[in-house]
């Protein structure tokens, strides 16, 4: 399938729900991060569909680290500054898994 316009998804896409637009004057479109989704269900709250709001959210959810864990940490390191790979997930994981 080929796309016809717009920006291409970002390699986090996939961890996400793309939200349809409430006001068509908006730039960006909202999202919610599939494990929220799954464990708050209509408590999510949405996150702007840009790479770098949901790879910060992703970073920091506890639910996306539970459902994903290794998997999720090599996209994550894919797609990261090197500044960043240090704080990755190590910490987080010692606490999920403690």
């Amino acid at each position: 399938m080929t796309r016809s316009g717009g920006r291409p998804r970002h390699n986090l896409s996939e961890y996400v729900i793309v939200l349809k637009k409430n006001n068509p004057e908006d730039k960006d479109r909202q999202c919610v991060c599939k494990a929220c989704n799954e464990v708050l269900k209509e408590k999510a709250t949405p996150i702007i569909n840009r790479k770098e709001r949901v790879k910060k959210h992703l970073l920091n959810c506890v639910h996306f680290w539970n459902k994903y864990g290794e998997e999720g940490e090599e996209m994550l390191r894919d797609c990261i500054s090197d500044e960043e790979k240090d704080e990755l997930p190590t910490n987080k994981r010692i606490n999920l898994n403690g």
